[in-house]
């Protein structure tokens, strides 16, 4: 998943926002709120824990929206293989 936060879903394209695996989330907290975009993918159920173990970029396991989503936002910043996984990849 690549997620914007925060995000002002009018200011994104149209062709992401009609995308079938873009959502927009509100996280409430007290006081406020905060919205986020994501743009998902699926992925089988080995493919992160085979990726890391091989050696293979990172980029591989993110479609080339999300790589064009990371690039546009991430203010050349971050470059998508130095992520690192921070959830178990079971």
């Amino acid at each position: 998943m690549v997620k914007l936060r925060p995000a002002v879903p009018s200011r994104l394209p149209v062709a992401l926002r009609r995308h079938k695996r873009f959502v927009v989330e509100v996280d409430g907290m007290p006081g406020g709120y905060v919205r986020s975009a994501a743009l998902k993918n699926r992925l089988g159920r080995h493919d992160v824990k085979t990726a890391l173990a091989e050696g293979r970029p990172l980029r591989g396991l993110f479609s080339p929206a999300q790589r064009a989503l990371l690039a546009a936002h991430a203010l050349g910043h971050i470059r998508i293989d130095e992520l690192s996984v921070l959830a178990p990849s079971t």
